[in-house]
């Protein structure tokens, strides 16, 4: 038995991949997959790391895995490093050597399956795959010489493939006062809706929306706008993106009654046009910003014209939990008699992230 217990220990050395570092240390165990950053290893006393490539000097691999250069050639069997070239010598095959430089990945068999596998849901999701999101929370309130309360949330949900991108929000505020006798609503207001944008290559895209909105002490019962047109991506990459759009859209407002100049209430109705301005990054692991402006010139009634301005930064406190501070702001240039022009919403307390749901979970 002992016999057989030396012989397993010497056979699991003899084969495992190896990271030769700069300092002369090496690490043995396994090749999990590659990153621009470096090589993810596992080994038996480390757990899994990340290396980075700054401090390897050589990379080999015993054992077979999957080599995939940037041209898109698959290449399967052990590998080495030398004199900044990668040799992989397929099973029964004549060693290939490639630049260092045009390996994209490196990978086993179970990362390279799970990689291929992310990438047919990418171009064939389910419908309820891939989606990911946050939901805002904020509360506060008093008691004693005074009684108020106040609560405030913002709902998002995206679901983002290489083709398309759908996405949901909500958010609302409601704030009352009860200090000096029965509950008085001091502020109410609600904006949802949904959006679409389809791909038309690296940098366009054709889009459409449709949103709602309710702002009880701007009169507004119901503003529904629908609407689309084309985008261009000034940035797009693994951090968000920043672009601008412009298009046309369909405006209907329904004010209350407001005797004695609308006894019956208000119906207005609108063609637009619109240009909006759109950034969503992440600024480094702890901070993220979301913002987007639109203004919509009125062109049934030229000279008037509304602005939406939302923006949020987070700060991460762990992978699922962040602290946010949100503004929503809504201008309207013709808002009925005694109305002011521009409400505000804010909003700061505690972020839920809805982590990307995949394709069987």
């Amino acid at each position: 038995m002992r016999l057989f217990y030396c012989f397993a220990v010497f056979s699991s050395i003899v084969f495992a991949d190896s990271v030769v570092m700069k300092n002369g240390d090496k690490l043995t165990g396994e090749i999990l997959t590659t990153t621009e950053k470096g090589v993810v290893f596992k080994s038996e006393f480390a757990g899994e790391v990340t290396i980075g490539w700054d401090n390897i000097s050589e990379v080999s691999s015993p054992n077979p895995v999957i080599v995939t250069t940037k041209d898109g050639r698959k290449i399967t069997g052990t590998t080495r490093t030398t004199d900044g070239r990668v040799v992989i010598t397929p099973q029964g095959g004549e060693p290939v050597e490639v630049p260092k430089e045009t390996v994209a990945a490196v990978r086993n068999a179970v990362g390279q399956q799970t990689f291929e596998q992310l990438e047919l849901r990418k171009l064939h999701p389910g419908f309820l795959d891939l989606y990911t999101g946050f939901f805002d929370f904020g509360v506060a309130g008093s008691r004693g010489n005074s009684k108020t309360q106040n609560y405030a949330s913002t709902a998002k949900m995206n679901r983002v493939t290489d083709k398309d991108n759908f996405g949901i929000y909500f958010n609302q505020i409601y704030t009352s006062n009860s200090t000096l006798g029965p509950k008085e609503v001091t502020a109410q207001a609600m904006r949802g809706g949904w959006n679409y944008a389809r791909n038309l290559g690296p940098k366009w895209f054709l889009q459409g929306f449709n949103d709602y909105e309710y702002d009880r002490f701007q009169g507004l019962d119901l503003r529904v706008v629908v609407g689309g047109g084309l985008g261009y991506y000034f940035i797009k990459n693994d951090r968000g993106f920043l672009s601008v759009s412009g298009g046309a859209s369909w405006n209907r407002e329904q004010f209350g009654v407001y005797p004695p100049t609308y006894p019956e209430g208000l119906l207005r109705n609108s063609a637009e046009v619109y240009v909006a301005q759109e950034w969503v990054y992440k600024l480094n692991r702890i901070f993220s910003v979301q913002e987007k402006f639109v203004i919509f010139p009125n062109m049934s009634d030229l000279g008037s014209y509304r602005i939406n301005f939302d923006t949020s930064l987070a700060a991460a406190v762990n992978r699922i939990f962040a602290l946010q501070f949100t503004v929503s702001d809504r201008y309207l240039a013709n808002p009925l008699p005694g109305r002011v022009k521009n409400d505000v919403l804010f909003s700061a307390g505690i972020r839920a992230t809805i982590p990307t749901r995949e394709k069987g979970k």
